[in-house]
């Protein structure tokens, strides 16, 4: 894999950023205290996010995470403070409200434990792939607190009733479990879950940057809206797409027999 990084990735404390083959990987990278999501973690994510959408060499972003577990605490547990970081602070709603309107594919790529605001993360990702060794859950109500942004997230991805189960048991699932609800999609074993995420980034990576600009902003607004308002913005989010100098190079490229070269316009 690169070692290329942007800009900014260098003076991050809580991320290490890597670019491969139009993919921008983000590692949590505060092993020390278990990849906690604090408000920094929060912020730093938010800065290299939004980043990789003003790339136009960035076809996909990927969350990730170095050491043993994704995430096992969030900003309301207490971890070793680290350096100040060059970029504002943010809380999980900009994150997840970043997530959401990101014009690229998000994939979690879960090795470990993933706890609280991991899971909220993972959840917010379009699509992922989880190590037989990971295990997902919301412990906050056991310690009296309640998981707001994990549920909220966690709902949207798997339905109310099931994130509402998982909130109340606050215990932990297996990443079959995981697979089995749809938290992920794909459960590998942990020597093959790092080659094959970069195999599944790297076919994202070569989708039309275009279709899925358009397509996957609204996909994930419209799941927020009643059917109709979904709809019209599904429909305009095709008409733009339709317009665009990429769905005119699909059109000739099927009909020449040739792969397809994206110019994202």
């Amino acid at each position: 894999m690169s070692d290329a990084v942007t800009a900014a990735s260098g003076r991050y404390v809580s991320l290490e950023v890597t670019h491969d083959e139009g993919a921008a990987w983000l590692r949590l990278d505060r092993a020390e205290v278990g990849n906690a999501i604090d408000a920094v973690a929060c912020g730093e994510l938010v800065d290299a996010m939004r980043r990789a959408a003003a790339d136009a060499s960035i076809r996909v972003v990927v969350v990730a995470a170095t050491g043993p577990s994704f995430s096992v605490a969030g900003d309301l547990v207490t971890a070793l403070p680290g350096p100040p970081s060059p970029v504002p602070a943010a809380d999980g709603a900009a994150l997840l409200a970043t997530m959401r309107d990101l014009p690229r594919p998000l994939v979690a790529v879960v090795q470990g434990e993933c706890h609280a605001a991991g899971l909220a993360v993972v959840a917010a990702c379009d699509l992922a792939l989880a190590s037989s060794k990971a295990r997902f859950w919301m412990p906050e109500l056991k310690g009296g607190l309640w998981p707001a942004l994990p549920v909220a997230a966690v709902a949207r991805a798997i339905g109310p009733r099931r994130a509402l189960d998982l909130a109340l048991a606050a215990a932990p699932i297996d990443a079959g479990a995981a697979l089995g609800v749809g938290l992920v999609q794909r459960l590998l074993s942990p020597d093959q879950l790092e080659i094959e995420s970069f195999v599944m980034v790297r076919a994202l990576g070569q989708r039309s940057p275009s279709a899925l600009g358009h397509g996957l902003p609204a996909f994930r607004a419209g799941l927020d809206e009643p059917l109709g308002p979904a709809l019209a913005r599904a429909r305009a989010g095709l008409e733009a797409l339709l317009a665009s100098e990429d769905a005119a190079e699909a059109l000739a490229a099927y009909r020449e027999q040739r792969p397809p070269v994206w110019k994202n316009r």
